[in-house]
């Protein structure tokens, strides 16, 4: 698109008489964000990926009332607030030829980063996003509504897998059978996370931790504000948990193919592990505590299905670039979470012999 074409939508930000600048922002694959930069501000503009998001209204509530409650006096959070931009008409949503479209607040002086560069980096990174859940848990539930149906339900994400399959070409099904049984052969495993869940408090979490969806301040490199709402709801913290160690401690992109030379980085989930239960501080009870280390064995699981899943229905959600790109990634998401699976295995083996 080119600066034209966002005229329509940028006019209903900016006055008749001001320059604008749009330029593309960040690397997201789910929604279109750009900056618009005035002579006098600059803010981020963004598409909401309707199709991902059907209710654009949701989202856009939701990340107003939890920047309200971030906010107010009382929640003492320690971390910046990134705030929603009201158009020229005073909506937070505006609609554009079926397109949705909201703005947030520009913050200076920060940036993101893609990938976990140390153990302190680590430590910091869990501590921000448990101190995000820790300020939400005084907002009741009930004042968010629903965005994603069962978007971490890993009963559901196997129903699906299990469609899918009924479905799949048989060149597809028969490329992809050593990862289906892969990911079939986990029932004990399955078994056990719905035994847990049924055990744990709900509780609202962001649910799409990675350490992109954080800014950090360019002078000190420390975090400084908790980005990308969309996906806020319900939840359990072993979800948040389990997607840092997810999309950190792999040494791996979650695409790579050599995935033999996976290595799973232990310093860098210790530090995970260390950072969050010191930033949820006192807050989650002790079967949550339990339930982080079986959070970084779901996250993986889940994915890797869900990679699966898309790839038995000819690559429909996830974006690819090439024929077997989701069916790489599944195979990558599963020895991540074999890895995991040996680390905590050989962890708990050791406490044992110690104890």
């Amino acid at each position: 698109m080119t600066q034209s074409s966002y005229a329509a939508i940028v006019s209903q930000y900016v006055k008749d008489d001001e320059r604008a600048t749009v330029t593309p922002l960040g690397n997201g694959l789910v929604n279109l964000t750009l900056m618009v930069t005035t002579a006098t501000s600059k803010f981020v503009l963004q598409r909401i990926n309707h199709h991902v998001f059907p209710n654009p209204q949701a989202v856009v509530n939701n990340s107003h009332v939890i920047s309200n409650h971030l906010l107010a006096k009382e929640t003492n959070y320690q971390y910046a607030v990134i705030t929603p931009r009201a158009s020229r008409n005073g909506n937070l949503l505006e609609v554009i030829d079926n397109e949705y479209w909201r703005a947030l607040e520009y913050v200076d002086g920060t940036m993101t980063v893609d990938a976990i560069s140390d153990s302190q980096q680590a430590y910091d990174t869990a501590f921000s996003f448990a101190k995000f859940s820790g300020a939400l848990a005084s907002l009741p539930a009930d004042n968010l509504q629903p965005i994603i149906d069962r978007f971490h339900d890993l009963s559901w994400r196997l129903e699906q897998l299990k469609d899918a399959k009924k479905v799949a070409s048989p060149q597809r099904l028969i490329k992809a059978n050593v990862v289906i049984e892969s990911f079939e052969s986990q029932y004990e495993f399955v078994a056990q996370v719905e035994s847990l869940v049924k055990q744990l408090p709900l509780r609202i979490t962001h649910n799409d931790t990675k350490i992109n969806n954080l800014l950090f301040n360019c002078s000190t490199n420390l975090p400084h504000a908790v980005i990308d709402l969309d996906t806020c709801m319900c939840g359990y913290l072993m979800h948040d948990f389990g997607d840092m160690v997810r999309t950190c401690c792999g040494s791996l992109a979650e695409d790579a193919t050599n995935i033999e030379d996976m290595v799973f980085q232990e310093d860098i989930y210790q530090q995970l592990m260390a950072g969050y239960v010191d930033g949820l501080n006192g807050i989650a009870l002790p079967l949550e505590l339990d339930s982080l280390a079986i959070g970084a064995r779901l996250m993986p699981f889940i994915i890797g299905s869900r990679f699966l899943t898309d790839y038995l229905a000819n690559d429909v959600y996830f974006t690819t670039a090439r024929d077997e790109h989701n069916l790489e990634r599944a195979a990558n998401q599963f020895k991540l979470f074999e890895l995991v699976t040996e680390f905590l295995t050989s962890t708990e083996n050791k406490q044992r012999v110690v104890g």
